[in-house]
């Protein structure tokens, strides 16, 4: 049986998540439906212009879509939570999972001219206990992710693997806009547009930690900004 303290860490983790989806509910799917109500109204009132309507359902089918793809992602985020407790734990090569992580950025990374330099401080053939495909597309992905849309055109995101005693570290470093000291301490999970304009869920932080826990790992993030 698990202990108190196990218990209450587990419980204060619940809370958290929760928190994190209402807040991300309460700001991110109100915008689409504020929109959508507004235009609703608009068309009840009778005063709309003939050659505007089209434009307004134009809109209220965006919005409404909008509204359907952040219910659908909240429905992923709860589901990737329960296989995350379901993911087999084994041995992983580090390089292979960056490189393969690497390839399937390969597109974005040109969209935005970026340049990744990794460097393994590791030896090659070193391992760590993860789930390959949970590491590379969850963990790895996010933080890559991340680094891409906060990053300027044309700059680089540093990646370095290297050994701490019996652990290994994976350290990504971009030089984009970074994140204000506000929004570290509170984990805010609302969603900011990256440097073209680019906009998420803020999921991202809350699936990796998921899966970081599994894997008996840790985050930390540090930024220069605000």
């Amino acid at each position: 049986f698990p202990s108190h303290d196990k218990t209450n860490s587990n419980l204060e983790e619940e809370r958290e998540t929760n928190e994190m989806l209402i807040r991300t509910i309460s700001h991110d799917l109100a915008n689409p439906l504020t929109v959508v109500g507004a235009y609703i109204e608009m068309l009840h009132s009778d005063k709309v212009q003939p050659e505007d309507k089209e434009k307004i359902w134009s809109r209220l089918k965006a919005n409404t879509q909008s509204a359907l793809d952040m219910i659908g992602r909240i429905r992923n985020a709860i589901l990737t939570r329960t296989q995350a407790s379901l993911v087999a734990i084994h041995s992983v090569s580090i390089d292979r999972s960056m490189k393969r992580l690497l390839e399937s950025f390969e597109p974005r990374l040109k969209e935005k001219n970026i340049i990744v330099v990794y460097k393994n401080r590791t030896s090659l053939d070193t391992l760590v206990q993860a789930e390959e495909n949970a590491l590379c597309e969850h963990v790895f992905a996010n933080v890559l992710s991340n680094a891409v849309k906060f990053s300027f055109e044309g700059s680089k995101i540093l990646i370095t693997a290297r050994d701490i005693g019996d652990f290994v570290s994976v350290e990504f470093q971009d030089f984009g806009t970074g994140i204000q000291e506000k929004r570290l301490e509170k984990r805010y999970l609302i969603s900011t547009q990256g440097t073209k304009g680019e906009t998420g869920t803020g999921f991202g932080l809350m699936v990796m930690g998921y899966f970081l826990r599994k894997f008996g790992a840790s985050l930390d993030i540090k930024s220069k900004a605000g």
